[in-house]
């Protein structure tokens, strides 16, 4: 299978996965706000926002490094790899575990934590090492597959997990079963089951040897993303905080469910970008800085005008949808939900850029740019939000994220790798100089689709995609055997 087809086939089964997977989120979600007390079902966001935390503190970034590392390595690496990082991962999960649960046991947590809202989670902290647990090895044999460039047996495992969650959760709810417990046991139940399916892909690359030196290894060169992962949770629930801090909680409320559907646009186009890693690793492993350049380039425009055009479809009806997923209480989010989602697509722009630097063996850049505009964020939000609202912090986010995919791409260009800027600039240029009126005047339907065609006519007439370009992306989206059998 060609490189361009293989790219093709894993990003759309990668975020076509994904996206399934998400809206079995939502509908657990919605499953959870109508049958169970608002401050249960705060609870359960609760324990969630904690398991990833805890999955991310218990990683050190070996789930985002892992493409690279496995992508790159020899067939007797590769198993050495996995098998060293799955059995290293267990034993810092168990061991962070027994903190965890010496800590509740030992600290007086009603004397620092008084709010209701917090104490209301401590008799389910048992809970919270399997699913962190689970969640870990999960990520970690996804990221696995993505380097063995496994995109099918992948995106099955990312649906088999959303099935069950969607089954466990709907049976509980059935039989009259709910409960913060058991909602949150069928999730990790769902996430076993995921876990076990994903092993069994990865049973070829069992080895009998764990190599010390090796985890050493794999999570020193993963170490800056480990800080980028920490420093990327804390910003992006941050601003909700200083909304809550500077105005009021309905505004908090109406922030934080405005961010969820850029939730689901940024893991669904992140997922399309899985196989980017492992191709963009090899093409400079073996010094093909030109093809590497250029495979840059058209990944980014692409992902670009793919990204701005979801966001104008989105404006178009996003009355109906913010309705249909919570309530008419949160139709105020409408003034920010397109701000919102073109901080997202900026943000996976600038993801582009970061896998780019790691890629080119530079990861440190990427935390030095974040851990200066996470900085940056929290002083302009103190600034704005006082001032402007809920608008002011969405403003923040877009310029963060815009700032972040300059600076990236200007370290990318720095370590030779010449972008072409046209195709790169105009699509941003064309969201903010349509957006910026449709968004913040919330002008009628009419105007949001003319906004929608009109942004496609710029991006085909000035060349940032062609016609042929859309072709070959269906066409090789077709099983290589299917097109020999009809030749």
């Amino acid at each position: 299978m060609s490189r361009s087809r293989q790219m093709i086939q894993g990003g759309v089964l990668s975020g076509g996965s994904v996206l399934c997977s998400l809206m079995a989120v939502l509908l657990v979600g919605k499953l959870a706000t109508t049958h169970l007390p608002q401050y249960e079902v705060a609870v359960f966001a609760l324990l969630l926002l904690s398991a990833d935390f805890f999955n991310l503190l218990s990683n050190f970034g070996l789930s985002a490094a892992f493409p690279k590392l496995v992508a790159a390595a020899t067939p007797e690496e590769k198993r050495s790899i996995i098998h060293t990082s799955m059995c290293g991962q267990v034993l810092v999960s168990l061991c962070l575990t027994v903190v965890l649960l010496a800590a509740v046991h030992w600290i007086p947590v009603q004397r620092y934590f008084s709010d209701e809202k917090w104490l209301r989670m401590l008799p389910y902290v048992g809970l919270l090492p399997p699913l962190f647990m689970t969640g870990a090895l999960r990520d970690l044999c996804m990221a696995a597959l993505a380097g063995l460039n496994r995109y099918g047996y992948r995106a099955s495992g990312v649906l088999l997990q959303a099935v069950s969650q969607v089954a466990f959760v709907g049976l509980i709810f059935l039989l009259g079963k709910g409960s913060v417990a058991t909602l949150t046991g069928s999730m990790l139940a769902a996430y076993a089951v995921a876990v076990l399916f994903l092993l069994f892909g990865l049973r070829d690359m069992r080895s009998t040897s764990f190599q010390w030196q090796l985890l050493r290894r794999n999570i020193f060169f993963s170490m800056p993303l480990y800080a980028n992962s920490m420093i990327g949770f804390f910003l992006q629930r941050f601003d909700t905080v200083l909304v809550l801090a500077l105005l009021d909680a309905p505004s908090a409320a109406i922030y934080e469910m405005a961010k969820r559907l850029p939730v689901v646009f940024s893991r669904v186009m992140g997922a399309l970008l899985v196989p980017f890693l492992p191709n963009i690793s090899e093409l400079i492993a073996a010094g093909e800085r030109t093809k590497a350049s250029a495979l840059i380039s058209q990944t980014f425009s692409l992902i670009a005008v793919l990204g701005y055009t979801g966001i104008f479809a989105v404006v178009v009806i996003q009355e109906f949808i913010l309705v249909l997923i919570f309530s008419p209480e949160y139709l105020p989010a409408t003034r920010i939900l397109a701000i919102l989602l073109g901080a997202t697509c900026l943000l996976v722009q600038s993801g582009i850029m970061g896998q780019s630097l790691i890629a080119l063996g530079r990861p440190r850049y990427i935390v030095w740019v974040n851990l200066f505009l996470a900085v940056c964020g929290v002083v302009l939000n103190t600034l704005l939000i006082p001032h402007f609202g809920m608008l002011g912090a969405a403003l923040v986010a877009l310029s963060i994220a815009a700032s972040s995919c300059f600076l990236q791409a200007f370290y990318t260009h720095r370590l030779g790798i010449v972008l072409d800027k046209k195709r790169c600039i105009l699509p941003t240029l064309f969201f903010l100089i349509l957006g910026a009126p449709v968004f913040l005047s919330q002008f009628a339907l009419a105007m949001r689709i003319a906004a929608l065609f009109l942004f496609l006519v710029l991006s085909l007439g000035f060349g940032v995609i062609h016609p042929r370009q859309v072709r070959d992306i269906f066409t090789r989206l077709i099983p290589a055997r299917m097109l020999k059998a009809r030749s």
